[in-house]
């Protein structure tokens, strides 16, 4: 989908330019509201099939986001639910393990650093505190 999106809004851009190169007048300018949806916070879950469908995507979707899975920030509990869950999910599809050890999986080396309780910085004979006063980037 992403291929066609980029074709719709590149054919967007240029179609006024040639319209106008073809001398025909240009479209008033018409701005259409997207619908307006109002989503659910739960949605149970139901079974899905590997075709691709809104009710599918939907039920993929609150299944990954749903508080169960404990968030997904990179070397946690979440983390490694979540993507257990995206495997086994490529698996039930038939698609083909590519990873690591003939795995769905690529270890990358994590690397963690945290300011430890109480730094400072000293600038100008003041004393800045880290987390309060300044923050590493």
């Amino acid at each position: 989908m992403p291929s066609i999106r980029l074709a719709l809004v590149a054919a967007s851009l240029f179609a006024p330019s040639f319209l106008m190169a073809q001398g025909a007048p240009p479209a008033p300018a018409v701005i259409v509201q997207p619908p307006t949806l109002t989503l659910p916070l739960k949605h149970a879950p139901r079974p899905t099939s590997a075709a691709i469908s809104a009710a599918d995507l939907m039920t993929r979707l609150y299944i990954f986001a749903d508080d169960s899975m404990m968030g997904r920030e990179a070397g946690t509990l979440g983390n490694q639910m979540g993507t257990d869950y995206i495997a086994a999910e490529a698996k039930r599809f038939g698609l083909l393990p590519a990873g690591d050890n003939g795995t769905y999986f690529q270890t990358i080396p994590l690397k963690s650093r945290a300011l430890a309780a109480g730094s400072t910085i000293t600038v100008g004979g003041s004393s800045l505190y880290g987390g309060t006063d300044w923050v590493p980037t």
